[in-house]
């Protein structure tokens, strides 16, 4: 059975696994180390909340968000990641729709979730929304910010 939840503090060595395994020529075992730590330091100035993707009892999918610490009217989703062996089979999708309904049921409202990802991977975010703000080149791979709005922008009559 599939489910998705909140990430516990026994998850994280998983978590680190499938980042290891979705970037082996990267060392960012650290620094993913230190956002998923950050969910559970309850005295932090940006604290970030992970959800999890379960299937027969195993961890197979995790993504991050928190709120944007520039203006505070939006979040951020980071750290998307399914392990290798199980993408393609709708894990991330079911992933990212928990974690955009959640966020629109938040009890502060905030009007957008902005993302980084790579090429391979803006018309799955398309799909739920999301255009790309910005286009980027980072360390010569192609880089798309993405955007997508949690509310219908209301309409004013003059």
């Amino acid at each position: 059975m599939d489910s998705i939840r909140l990430l516990e503090e026994r998850d994280i060595p998983a978590a680190l696994d499938i980042i290891q395994a979705n970037y082996p020529d990267e060392d960012l075992r650290a620094l993913a180390l230190t956002d998923l730590r950050a969910m559970f330091v309850p005295d932090a100035w940006v604290r970030p909340t992970f959800l999890v993707m379960e299937s027969e009892g195993t961890l197979v999918a995790f993504a991050g968000y928190s709120v944007m610490g520039l203006d505070y009217d939006g979040y951020g989703i980071y750290w998307v990641n399914v392990a290798p062996v199980q993408q393609g089979k709708g894990f991330g999708t079911r992933l990212i729709e928990a974690l955009l309904e959640r966020l629109r049921t938040e009890p502060q409202e905030r009007g957008y979730v902005m993302l980084s990802c790579k090429r391979s991977l803006r018309s799955f975010y398309e799909a739920f929304g999301f255009s790309v703000v910005k286009e980027r080149q980072i360390a010569g791979v192609e880089k798309y910010l993405m955007q997508v709005e949690l509310w219908p922008k209301e309409i004013n009559p003059a």
